[in-house]
């Protein structure tokens, strides 16, 4: 977010790559990164980029209900 809000987009969108590609490696699935996620959907819904943010709102929604069952 605070690349985004520096004007450096692409580099944000870069470094949310990296965060994802870690989080899928080592299989976290912990608040923080739902957290992410929805920060990220926000983000890229303004950037007019709405069907990629809707399918990280379904992956943090997937880690929120798997949470609340468990």
């Amino acid at each position: 977010m605070v690349l985004v809000k520096g004007g450096k987009v692409v580099e944000a969108l870069r470094k949310s790559d990296e965060i994802n590609e870690h989080a899928k490696k080592y299989n976290q699935t912990d608040l923080s990164y739902a957290e992410f996620l929805g920060n990220l959907s926000e983000m890229l819904y303004s950037l007019n980029k709405r069907d990629e943010a809707c399918n990280i709102v379904k992956e943090g929604r997937k880690i929120a209900w798997y949470r609340l069952r468990d």
